[in-house]
């Protein structure tokens, strides 16, 4: 419940699975959890083909820059376009708080709260891609010595994928 009373609920689980996916796989698997997708993050580059433009297999369901794919194992895995949701992540917290299209950290309970996330955030350098033969440019992510963690982006581009799949712009 929101500080205004508004309520929400939470009908879909993502679960990291680019390490130890074995163990993810299985968690999710005896978990029982309805909606509880394992989720892979893949960057792209200008020359690949776009995430939204290849063929998938039957069954797999297509939203805004992800894809949701049956596996060997009968699961369902979530492959989002890594470049295109850490860019939008970007642009949402770039943009002047409490207007449309904005997203903004809640006010600190205590000192340097949100230092780690920011550090997280701001733990990748934005490079332009482009494709010579087709001149398509995108953003990527350069992780660069990989000296601080980003997880805490990592899960707020999940966050993004999972509204996606409820076509929420």
């Amino acid at each position: 419940k929101r500080e205004d009373g508004i309520e929400f609920g939470t009908d879909i689980f993502l679960v990291d699975s680019r390490w130890m996916q074995n163990e993810v796989f299985r968690a999710i698997r005896d978990s029982g959890v309805p909606n509880c997708y394992a989720m892979q993050n893949q960057s792209f580059k200008a020359k690949d083909k776009p995430l939204n433009q290849k063929s998938y297999s039957e069954g797999s369901t297509m939203f805004n820059h992800c894809v949701l794919l049956p596996t060997k194992d009968r699961m369902l895995r979530l492959t989002t376009d890594n470049n295109y949701f850490k860019t939008q992540a970007h642009i949402l917290f770039s943009r002047e708080a409490e207007t449309v299209g904005s997203a903004t950290w809640f006010q600190e309970e205590y000192p340097n709260q949100h230092y780690l996330p920011a550090l997280h955030f701001n733990s990748e350098t934005p490079l332009k891609d482009t494709d010579p033969k087709s001149g398509y440019t995108i953003t990527i992510w350069d992780e660069g010595t990989g000296d601080i963690d980003n997880e805490f982006e990592d899960n707020f581009c999940g966050c993004l994928a999972a509204l996606a799949m409820r076509n929420v712009d």
